[in-house]
């Protein structure tokens, strides 16, 4: 019996041991650099929808209430410069002879961007921007339009929420060429 005892003893113990190793095949790692986290990358092509509303500011002539949404493209070297190019539609809610010779309430303006922020927002949940964009409204003329306003969510997904002026040349029926100065509330979104 002792024998016996011994012998699943020396089975057991063996069994044991054999059910320990394991030839197991890992399939191979694949490399990290095949995966893109765009949320976490400080380059690249990025996005903005805008949605600007506003008035014109001046003391002789009537104010144009303006409303304009844009789109913009481009590319994002850090999280301190981003250039691009955009386009979009204006519309003037308040339209007359005094203020613009086009009888046409809506306006295309095509622009070049610059923007970026005034510092990093990897530890934080918003950051102050600037904007500048520099183009032709067509049916008015040259326009500039600088933004100061802060970004709210991630580094590549944020709320925009500014205040632009805008310097745009409207012809009028009175005076060719004449500037108007604006100010406009900004709300946006860049991706």
């Amino acid at each position: 019996m002792k024998k016996t005892l011994m012998l699943l003893l020396a089975i057991t113990v063996s069994s044991m041991v054999m059910a320990q190793y394991r030839d197991v095949k890992l399939p191979p790692e694949t490399p990290r650099s095949r995966y893109y986290d765009s949320d976490r990358a400080d380059r690249g092509f990025w996005s903005a929808a805008e949605f600007l509303g506003g008035s014109t500011v001046s003391t002789e002539y009537p104010c144009a209430q303006h409303l304009q949404l844009t789109w913009t493209v481009g590319y994002r070297f850090n999280q301190y410069i981003r250039i691009g190019a955009g386009l979009g539609g204006k519309v003037y809610v308040h339209n007359g002879s005094k203020l613009r010779a086009a009888e046409s309430n809506w306006a295309v303006p095509f622009f070049f961007n610059a923007r970026g922020n005034f510092m990093a927002q990897e530890d934080r949940g918003y950051s102050p921007y600037w904007s500048m964009n520099v183009g032709y409204v067509v049916k008015d003329g040259f326009f500039m339009s600088p933004t100061l306003g802060i970004r709210f969510g991630a580094k590549r997904s944020d709320f925009l929420l500014g205040v632009t002026y805008s310097l745009n040349r409207i012809d009028n029926l009175n005076v060719v060429g004449t500037y108007a100065h604006s100010l406009m509330l900004t709300l946006g979104y860049e991706y």
